[in-house]
C-alpha cells in the first residue's frame, strides 16, 4: 500500500478540479461581463 502515492493522486486530482473551476469561472464572468 502505497500511502504518498494515494496522497499525490488526491492533491493532484484536487489541483485540477480547481483549475478547471477557475477556468471555467472565468470564461462564464468574462464571457457575461462582455456581453
Amino acid at each position: 500500500m502505497m500511502v504518498w502515492e494515494t496522497i499525490a493522486r488526491y492533491l493532484l486530482h484536487g489541483l485540477v478540479v480547481t483549475l478547471e473551476l477557475t477556468i471555467v469561472g472565468f470564461i462564464g464572468g468574462f464571457a457575461s461581463g462582455s456581453s
